[in-house]
C-alpha cells in the first residue's frame, strides 16, 4: 500500500504531502471495521483503487474485539480503536427505531457508529464515511429503506459510500464532488456470499470469520440478562462484562 507507514492518526505534514502524491484521490475515508468479510473487502477495494482510508473499530461490550484485532494483524490493516461503550449503553435506553428479534437495535447502533466516525472526521483529517454494508445481505438493517434510515439518523447521511453496493444507490456527495470515482464502486447485493468470496481472493485477504454475526445483543440468553440489569439501573461497565459468564439470579429482598 503507497505510503503505508504515514497512516497514522497524527500526520506530519510532510508525510501527508507523501501520501497526496501517492493517491488517487486527496479526499481521506474512516472505515467502520468490525473484522468480518465485508468490512475487509472494503479496506482491501478502496485502498487498492488508490483512496487513503483510515480504518476505525468501535469497541462496545457486545461485540468481542478478538476477531477484529486478528483479522486487522492477518491482513496488515492498522486499526484505530474507539471506545464508544457509555454512548452505546446510553442509546440502547431509549433507541429511535426498534429492537430487532431480541435485544439489537441494529439500525440505531449503525447510525451510532457513523455518527461517531462522523464527528471523528476533523480529527484525521478525512472527509466522508465508508462501511462494508451490502443491500439486502441483512433482512433488518441492510434494505435500501433501512439503509436510508441509518444514513439519516447518524447526521451524516450525504457523507456515507457504501462501495460493495453503491452503484445501486443513490450519489452521496463523495460521489458527486468527485472525491469518489462511481466507476471504482461494486453493484453488490442479496444474501450469498460468491462475489465477495471472489473479490476477498482477488485481494489475498485471509483470516476472516465466518458470516455468522458476533453481536451478544442477538443471543436470547445474554439479552434476559441485559434487559433485567436496564430495568434495575445497575448497567455499569463490570456488570455488562459479568454479563457473558456463568449463571445469572436475581434475589428477592425480603
Amino acid at each position: 500500500m503507497p505510503g503505508s507507514k504515514c497512516l497514522d492518526r497524527y500526520l506530519p505534514a510532510k508525510c501527508l504531502v507523501q501520501m497526496m502524491m501517492n493517491y488517487k484521490s486527496q479526499y481521506a475515508a474512516i472505515a467502520l471495521f468490525s473484522g468480518g468479510l465485508d468490512s475487509l473487502l472494503v479496506i482491501k477495494w478502496m485502498q487498492k483503487s488508490g483512496y487513503i482510508v483510515y480504518p476505525v473499530y468501535f469497541l462496545t461490550p457486545y461485540m468481542p474485539i478478538e476477531r477484529a484485532l486478528e483479522s486487522a494483524a492477518a491482513n496488515n490493516i492498522d486499526l484505530i480503536v474507539r471506545d464508544i461503550s457509555k454512548e452505546h449503553m446510553e442509546m440502547m435506553q431509549d433507541p429511535q427505531i426498534v429492537f430487532g428479534k431480541h435485544m439489537n437495535p441494529c439500525i440505531d447502533c449503525h447510525a451510532l457508529m457513523f455518527k461517531m466516525a462522523g464527528d471523528m472526521l476533523e480529527e484525521l483529517g478525512a472527509h466522508y464515511l465508508v462501511s462494508g454494508e451490502v443491500v439486502g445481505q441483512r433482512p433488518m438493517s441492510q434494505r435500501k429503506d433501512a439503509m436510508n434510515r441509518v444514513g439519516k439518523l447518524s447526521g451524516y447521511r450525504d457523507l456515507l459510500v457504501r462501495p460493495l453496493s453503491q452503484k445501486l444507490l443513490r450519489d452521496t456527495k463523495p460521489i458527486l464532488e468527485n472525491w469518489v470515482d462511481k466507476a471504482d464502486m461494486l453493484d453488490i447485493s442479496g444474501r450469498g456470499r460468491y462475489r465477495q468470496l471472489a473479490l476477498a481472493q482477488e485481494l489475498g485477504i485471509k483470516n476472516f470469520p465466518a458470516p455468522a454475526g458476533g453481536c451478544l445483543l442477538t443471543d436470547r440468553n445474554y439479552s434476559l440478562r441485559l434487559k433485567d440489569l436496564m430495568q434495575h439501573k445497575q448497567t455499569d461497565l463490570l456488570n455488562m462484562e459479568l454479563l457473558k459468564y456463568g449463571r445469572h439470579f436475581r434475589l428477592s429482598h425480603s
